[in-house]
Formats: structure tokens, sequence, C-alpha cells
């Protein structure tokens, strides 16, 4: 069977607040499979005084060989601490999800982008060191799947980032990038030849239109041929929010509406798993930080296996103070922003619930029951008493916040192992539209009904 994987993801050391508690609470996901992003360039030591969050805890990093032993400690003085809800009750960790994690090629591009730009022959002298102490960390932590080491864009921007003039400068030269990131690999792969790391490399890919991604895949496909060794997995990167994307100049799509940006995405998804499964083999392909949960059922038709987004932390934490304000108040108030709930589309036992809306993140203040869903959250915290700790002190607060998005992960969960079922059957087409079929919410499925045919019209 073809695994599916969901990441939520944890910038500790990138973020305060919730960002900083989510470890206290991450075996409410016991059970699920869902597995664990993390961020190095927030949690390495040559970096920890530009981020300014845990630093303390951070310093003490290196001094573990365990990831999950620093995340057991971090839980034990946050308790001491009372940094942890008392409407928690905590028990030993018993969850330790497997852990990917992300370069954070984006900040390091950025913090590096003075020097790139006036030594721009010189990028690979620059990064083999990077290179070399970003899989040092993976072994020494015990880390198991690392993205490679690449120039990367980001996609949000925090503070003044999008003011830097060499960063700015940069990105309007980033196509000319593409072959330097084909050198940044080059390095990897003769990195991962000499040490026989423990941990796995997902290589991303990187494109301006379908032809330029296809065209970077073949060429890390002839890096592993001169290397001998081969990456553990793809992942296709750039896309960044699919509300960007140009189709014209992606695909030669007809239109630029949403689901024709979508099925772009499902077109360069078939094609890179046609490639893969060419050369006999069936090694992952993630989707990086673009994988909205309404978006999954087409790209695993596609052929993507793994995913990662930061949408529904991002919604879980909409709420401010206002919101919380009002809702303890029972009146509505100017300004209030919501921490959103996922309006669910399965239960545990991968029943479709009967729900006119799905996938939805709904304002708290609108949502008067846990919809059916009846995930790990939804048992244990009804959304009374997720409204409740929402209008509690600070740490309740973040706590409601977190349910919220443990259970939106939950969600992930049972869509993906619903869709495992589905695609090793026989006629995984006929299977997933009978799926499809039983979906209450008509938008919902027309538009899967769509991208359905749409690829299976694509030509691989």
């Amino acid at each position: 069977m073809r695994k599916l994987f969901y990441y939520v993801t944890n910038d500790f050391g990138g973020g305060g607040t919730n960002v900083s508690r989510f470890f206290s609470y991450i075996d409410l996901l016991e059970g699920s499979g869902v597995r664990l992003l993390i961020n190095y360039y927030f949690l390495e030591n040559d970096f920890v005084d530009k981020t300014g969050f845990n630093t303390k805890e951070l310093s003490k990093l290196k001094t573990y060989s365990e990831f999950y032993d620093f995340v057991s400690d971090i839980q034990k003085k946050f308790i001491s601490d009372g940094k942890v809800s008392k409407s928690y009750v905590k028990s030993k960790i018993s969850y330790q999800p497997e852990i990917l994690i992300d370069s954070g090629s984006g900040n390091i591009l950025r913090d590096s982008s003075e020097y790139i730009l006036k030594n721009f022959t010189k990028i690979k002298d620059h990064y083999l060191d990077i290179i070399e102490k970003y899989h040092s960390f993976c072994e020494k932590h015990n880390i198991d799947y690392a993205i490679a080491m690449d120039l990367a864009l980001k996609y949000t921007y925090k503070g003044n980032e999008s003011d830097n003039e060499s960063y700015s400068a940069i990105r309007e030269k980033i196509e000319e990038y593409i072959d330097a990131n084909k050198d940044l690999l080059d390095l990897t792969l003769g990195d991962y030849v000499k040490n026989d790391f423990h941990h796995s490399i997902i290589v991303p890919i990187h494109g301006a239109n379908l032809d330029s991604y296809i065209n970077y895949l073949l060429a890390v496909v002839d890096l592993e041929e001169k290397h001998r060794k081969r990456f553990d997995g793809f992942a296709i990167g750039g896309i960044g929010q699919i509300s960007r994307i140009d189709v014209k100049n992606f695909m030669g799509a007809k239109s630029e509406n949403t689901l024709d940006k979508i099925g772009a995405v499902c077109a360069l998804i078939k094609r890179s798993r046609a490639i893969i499964d060419a050369k006999g083999d069936r090694r992952s392909l993630h989707i990086l930080g673009s994988a909205g949960i309404k978006n999954l059922i087409a790209f695993i038709y596609a052929g993507a296996t793994s995913f990662d987004c930061h949408t529904p932390w991002r919604r879980s934490s909409d709420g401010n103070l206002i919101s919380k304000k009002s809702l303890k108040q029972n009146t509505p108030i100017d300004g209030a922003e919501w921490s959103k709930f996922l309006i669910p589309l399965l239960n545990s036992r991968l029943e479709v619930l009967p729900n006119d809306t799905v996938y939805k993140y709904a304002d708290l203040n609108t949502i008067n029951s846990n919809m059916g869903c009846d995930c790990l959250v939804c048992r244990k915290y009804p959304i009374g008493k997720i409204k409740e700790l929402y209008c509690g002190d600070t740490e309740d607060n973040y706590f409601a916040k977190i349910l919220i998005f443990i259970h939106a992960a939950w969600q992930y969960s049972f869509l993906l192992k619903k869709m495992e079922i589905i695609i090793e059957l026989d006629n995984s087409r006929k299977a997933v539209q009978d799926f499809v079929e039983q979906i209450a919410d008509k938008k919902f499925k027309d538009v899967n009904m769509y991208l359905i045919n749409y690829i299976d019209n694509l030509d691989s």
C-alpha cells in the first residue's frame, strides 16, 4: 500500500505564545499517524539570536542527542513554570511522530542575500559549510527526514523583510538560481555518499512552468546517477499559495480561476509521479506547504503522497483578545477576529458526515457543536468546553487554539486514511468517485468531480 502522510508544522523558536506551547500537548495526536515538521533555522544555535523566542531553552538543544528528549524537558519546564492549561491532564509523553525538518532556506537566503549578490559565482563555496552543518544537526538529533538545502524564496514576510533591498534583488533574479540550486544538491549528494546518513533526504523540485519543473526533476535524476546515490523522495516546492500561480505561463491553462490553478498543480503532480514510477520505484512525492485540505483528494488522486500546510495553525491562531471578550460577554464587538474551527468531512470510522459545508474554517463563535467529529480532541473537549477555554486565562486561551489546530490535523489524518484505502483498489477511479458522491457539500463535490475528470484526461 502506498502510504500517505500529513505533517503538522511547528516553528518552535520562531514564535512565542501558543507556538511554544504546542509540544506540551503533542500527545493529543496519539494514534493519528500525523507526523511533525520542524524548522532548522529556528532551532540551530547559529541562528537562535535572530529568532528571539525561547532562546534560553534553545541554547541547551546542542546538549541533546535525541530531539524528543529535548521536547520532554521542554514539557517539564513549561509545567513547572505554569505554562500549561490546568484543564489538561499531563501524562508521560507517548506520541513521538516521525520528524521532517525543513532547512528554513528562505530565511538563510535572506540572511545571505547581500553576500550572494556580491559573490554570485561563489554560492557553492558559501553553502558547503551550511549544508554540512545542517545534516550534522539531523544526525545528532535523530531526525527522520530532511528537506535538502536549496535557494528558496519566502512566501510570507515578517517585520521589514519585504523592504530588504538585497533580498528583493534576489527575488528578481531567482530564475537564474536554478543552476545554483543544482550545485547545492550536488553538494548534498556528495555529503550523503561520504557520511551515509541515517536520516532520509527529500529533494525539493522547482520551476517556472511545467517543462522547467520536469527538466529540474530529470536533472536531479542525472545527479543521482552521477553519485550512484538516490535521494529518498521528492518535494514539489515553489508553488507557494495556489492563488499566486500564473496559470497561463505555468501550464497553458484556459483561465486564471482558482479551479484551473489547482488543476495546474495536479498536472505537475501527475507528470512527476509518472517519471518517478517509470524509474521503477515508489518514492514519496511531497507537496511543500501548499496542501490545503480541500485540495487533497485531487492531489492524492494525481499521485502525491505526503503533505504539509501551515493553514490549520494560522486559522486556529487568528483569534484576538477582542474576540475572547466578545465570546465571554456573548455580544458582538467591533474588531473581533476569531480562531477558526475546521468543519469536518469524516469521522474516525472514515464515514462521510452529513454536513452541507465541509472543510471550511468557520469562526469559533458561529460553531455550536463538533459537527459529528469524534477525533481525540472532539471526544475529550466538546465545542462548549473549547469556548470556555478560549474565554479563560492566557494558558487556557492558548490551549483552546491548539485544540482547534489538532482537531484539524485529525481531519487530515482521517482523509488520508480514507484515500489510502481507495487508491489501492483495482478500480480506484470508481472508488474515489463513489466517495465524493457521498459528500453533502454540493460545491465541494462538484469541484472534486471536475478535478478527477481533469486528471484522467491529462497526458502523463
